[in-house]
Formats: C-alpha cells, sequence, structure tokens
C-alpha cells in the first residue's frame, strides 16, 4: 500500500490527473494513490520498484553497470523470498495472516563498486514480513486446542 522513495517514473502517474484541481485534499490524493497501487499487478510494481534508470549516481572508473548491480539484488531477492515460502510451507500448523504483509528494501543511493564483495551488496537487500495486527502464529498446541471450525478456517486461509 506504500512505496518509499518512490521512483519518477511511478510518480508520473497521477491517479487524479483528469480531477485534481477539484479534489486537491491531500487525503484524497492519498487514497486514490493507495488505490492505485493497490490495482497493480506484480510485475508492475516490481518494474517499478527496481527502476534505477532515471537515478543520478556519481560516475565511477570501477563502478558497477546498473544492470549488473540489479542482477546481483534479483538474485538476492529470489533467494531470500524463495526461502520465506519454503519456511511457510514447512510450519506444522496452518496459519491465521491477515493483512499482514512483505516489505522489499534494498540500498538505491550509489551504484557499488566492482571491487567489492558480492556478499555485501546482498547483505544490503531486505525481505520482511509486518504488520502482524490481526496475525497470529499457531504451534501445535494452539492450534489443536482450537475449535474445528476455527482449525478449518486456517486450512481454508492457509492454502490460499
Amino acid at each position: 500500500e506504500g512505496f518509499e522513495s518512490m521512483p519518477d517514473t511511478l510518480k508520473s502517474r497521477e491517479p487524479l490527473l483528469d480531477t485534481y484541481q477539484k479534489i486537491q485534499n491531500k487525503t484524497n490524493v492519498k487514497k486514490m494513490r493507495k488505490i492505485q497501487l493497490q490495482s497493480m499487478k506484480g510485475r508492475e510494481i516490481l518494474m517499478h520498484f527496481l527502476d534505477l534508470h532515471l537515478e543520478k549516481f556519481k560516475e565511477e572508473e570501477d563502478q558497477m553497470k546498473r544492470s549488473e548491480y540489479l542482477e546481483i539484488l534479483l538474485h538476492e531477492f529470489v533467494l531470500q523470498l524463495t526461502k520465506l515460502f519454503v519456511s511457510c510451507q514447512n510450519l506444522p500448523v496452518p496459519q491465521m495472516w491477515i493483512g499482514s504483509s512483505i516489505a522489499l528494501g534494498f540500498d538505491s543511493g550509489n551504484l557499488p563498486s566492482r571491487l567489492n564483495d558480492h556478499d555485501e551488496i546482498r547483505k544490503s537487500v531486505l525481505v520482511k514480513i509486518f504488520d502482524w495486527g490481526r496475525s497470529e502464529l499457531n504451534t501445535m498446541e494452539t492450534y489443536a486446542a482450537l475449535s474445528s471450525n476455527d482449525q478449518n478456517r486456517r486450512n481454508k486461509y492457509w492454502n490460499f
């Protein structure tokens, strides 16, 4: 629902372009931006998230190209997301995670040197679950103590 350090290519997709003069209420603009982001497909979000082509970087001789940097980042995102997915699949009981989100992040402030170790770049990649307000992490004991209806609900939603 949010996009920190939104790239200019996404900022330019003004959700209220046709009605902006009529609805210059900051709350309405925020709501429309939220709807705009929620209606985007995953591939669109990732395209904007990884868009570095308008970023201004100091030019240095041994600096990685944008594509080289993104290749390392993408590989690390895939590794971490896969670990998260496998960990969730290996939980012994179904969970009830409502409204939880996954945050992805990386350092887009500069392009690293080719001389740097790739491990430093990989350490800067963030994949985190957040917003646990209505979610729960069940153990086998807590799941066994649930009613049959509650167990069925967790089975239903966990298998989506």
